[in-house]
């Protein structure tokens, strides 16, 4: 669906601005107008909210909510351009669940178990100086919120 090679972020104090334009090429999730609409718009805004506007104008709301020191629970609100949803958007949703939203549900629970075990040691995060695609820029920067949060100084 994405780009991955026009993918980037951008972190704006506590807020991250995510861009990509969609795949070239015949296949596609859905169609979509590419002159009015093309780019996969994300924000994450801290501490546990984000948005996600897709080309066409589909849009959805993510909110994690920490249940207890291992759990997390994920609510996902979808939008989408016309009254009544078409049989592929409710197949969108479906497919999401299954994959996206249920490996990064997985990873935030299983981050959250280890940073609570005795043997947690953070390892090093890859950041180049052009914030790429492929930098954990992004990482380190929730990482210094959460910091300065439980330390009682986030600004």
């Amino acid at each position: 669906m994405l780009d991955f090679d026009s993918y980037s972020i951008e972190v704006i104090g506590k807020a991250q601005k995510h861009l990509s334009r969609p795949q070239s090429g015949p296949v596609r999730a859905y169609d979509f107008d590419e002159s009015t609409d093309s780019e996969f718009v994300a924000w994450w805004m801290w501490p546990n909210f984000s948005f996600q506007s897709y080309p066409g104008g589909r849009v959805h709301f993510w909110k994690w909510t920490p249940v207890d020191a291992s759990h997390t629970h994920l609510t996902v609100d979808w939008f989408f351009p016309d009254k009544e949803m078409a049989d592929w958007e409710r197949e969108l949703i479906d497919h999401h669940a299954r994959t996206t939203f249920a490996e990064d549900l997985a990873v935030i629970n299983t981050v959250q178990k280890g940073l609570g075990s005795r043997s947690y040691q953070p390892g090093p995060l890859m950041i180049d100086r052009v914030n790429s695609r492929y930098s954990e820029h992004a990482v380190a920067a929730i990482q210094q919120l959460w910091r300065d949060a439980m330390g009682g100084t986030c600004e």
